[in-house]
């Protein structure tokens, strides 16, 4: 049980040092609580807060993330055609194979148009 006691005691008082030393570069403010037999209550009260506002910034996050998730998920069908348009448009402008084959094509494209007409 004493060693149990000491290390509850060290915990205490090594999470009391590291809060004090984010609260303020001067200790001579904290001296009160400090000196009050109550002052873990106020440590409590501070814990809590702490953690109650990290459990909210990490839901205001998941929802963030999900909201985002949504917006993708619902114009992934859009973003497709969107896509599949630019490929489309792009193998349009572009030439059907390269340079020096091309030539190969020019007969028959003739073909075709003459049928055509």
């Amino acid at each position: 049980d004493e060693v149990i006691d000491a290390c509850r005691d060290s915990l205490w008082l090594a999470l009391t040092h590291l809060n004090e030393a984010t609260m303020s570069a001067d200790a001579s403010e904290l001296q009160c609580l400090r000196r009050s037999e109550q002052g873990w209550f106020a440590w409590a009260i501070a814990y809590t807060a702490l953690a109650v506002t990290i459990i909210l910034l990490l839901n205001m996050l998941l929802a963030l993330m999900q909201k985002r998730f949504d917006l993708v998920y619902e114009g992934r069908s859009q973003y497709f055609l969107w896509a599949r348009a630019q490929i489309i448009h792009r193998a349009r402008n572009s030439a059907p194979v390269p340079p020096p084959l091309n030539l190969v094509g020019i007969p028959s494209t003739l073909v075709v148009m003459a049928v055509r007409w």
